[in-house]
């Protein structure tokens, strides 16, 4: 195996892009559309981005796996924590390693990565990855690596992931599985707003319609409850890469003429993902997003034919009653005890009883790490 590092996406070797599409399958969170908008718009102006590849020893140097990270680049003569996170951020609902599903030798693939990342010099004191996904079997193998290799390695809990398993269901089907306050409350707020307002409902996929569609979800954002967006260009650039790949779906519930409710979903390999909802607070009692978010259920489902519908992250008691299932998404936080800043770290986030673990299992024969499992929902 060969483990070359890469400082942009668009200097991966063909191979590498091939193996981000096909992880695409799992959430268009891992395809380089993602990555590259993502690179374009939320990274603050001192952060770089440092890709982990690993290729076969064939002849063709064939790409069998990646880690996608990013890193502040060193200012001044202040010293500083050397900290590496994952290419992900509260924008990402799903992150990890991408590796070869062809391949056999997944573990041995997730080793060279971790080697890879903490066989550099100068070392790098902490690592952060996450949101993660707590039921894959790569969660255990790239924990255990990074503790092989020197880490000691702290899982946090980082949010819950309600979503919904279609199972071939229509949307009517659906409907009549859902709690029977929402079952009856869908149709009666439809009812009461059609009866109120000029209602309108509009469900842009395409370019066509996009402009207004944009302005006014911004402009429903505006008058929420949320907080405005830190990276403000995120979203507009998200959205422009979501029409030129298909996966577009922008609601906008209209009162009036007015723009009462928007939510921004994207449908991407069978999987239908909300990604942002938001409603004016001055229709509030209204229940338009509620109205909203069935007709674009009903979309998704019917027309779309999706397998899941994902909530993406967060536990909002509104989201159990219109998915089926939870699961949680957790990260890695991992700390070198090969360096006086790493350990500091341990001290600070984990304890002094981890401290001498790590010590004790260095001076064991076989052993260059440590780990703590703590079980505990704390996100350093």
């Amino acid at each position: 195996m060969m483990a070359t590092t890469y400082h942009s996406f668009s200097t991966l070797p063909p191979g590498y892009t091939r193996l981000f599409d096909d992880w695409g399958t799992v959430g268009y969170n891992f395809t380089p559309a993602w990555f590259e908008n993502f690179v374009e718009t939320a990274l603050d102006p001192d952060q770089q981005v440092r890709i982990y590849g690993i290729a076969a020893a064939d002849r063709a140097s064939t790409p069998v796996a990646a880690l996608p990270m990013r890193h502040r680049a060193r200012a001044g003569w202040m010293p500083t924590p050397r900290r590496l996170w994952g290419l992900s951020n509260y924008y990402t609902s799903l992150f990890g390693p991408v590796v070869d599903r062809g391949r056999v030798d997944r573990a041995h693939l997730i080793d060279e990565l971790a080697r890879a990342v903490c066989a550099e010099r100068p070392r790098w004191d902490v690592l952060d990855l996450n949101p993660l996904d707590r039921d894959s079997p790569m969660f255990e193998e790239f924990r255990d690596a990074l503790t092989r290799h020197g880490m000691l390695v702290q899982p946090y809990f980082a949010f819950g992931n309600w979503y919904l398993e279609v199972a071939g269901r229509s949307y009517a089907d659906y409907l009549g599985g859902l709690p029977s306050v929402l079952r009856k409350n869908i149709p009666y707020y439809t009812r009461k707003l059609q009866k109120t307002f000029d209602t309108r409902i509009d469900l842009v996929t395409t370019n066509d319609g996009f402009t207004e569609a944009l302005a006014a979800y911004d402009k429903v954002y505006r008058a929420s409850w949320k907080h405005q967006e830190p990276y403000p260009e995120f979203v507009p650039g998200l959205s422009q890469t979501a029409i030129k790949h298909g996966w577009l779906r922008l609601g906008v519930a209209y009162l009036d003429g007015e723009p009462a409710a928007a939510q921004l979903w994207f449908v991407h390999a069978g999987i239908a993902a909300i990604f942002k909802v938001s409603y004016d607070e001055r229709f509030t009692k209204h229940s338009v997003g509620t109205v909203l978010t069935a007709k674009i259920m009903e979309h998704v489902i019917d027309i779309d034919k999706v397998h899941t519908v994902d909530f993406l992250s967060g536990d909002d008691s509104y989201k159990k009653h219109w998915m089926s299932h939870r699961r949680e998404r957790w990260g890695l936080y991992a700390m070198n005890t090969r360096t006086m800043t790493g350990c500091v770290s341990i001290l600070r986030h984990v304890g002094g009883r981890a401290m001498q673990s790590a010590w004790a299992a260095w001076k064991r024969p076989g052993t260059e790490g440590a780990t703590v499992a703590t079980g505990t929902e704390r996100q350093p």
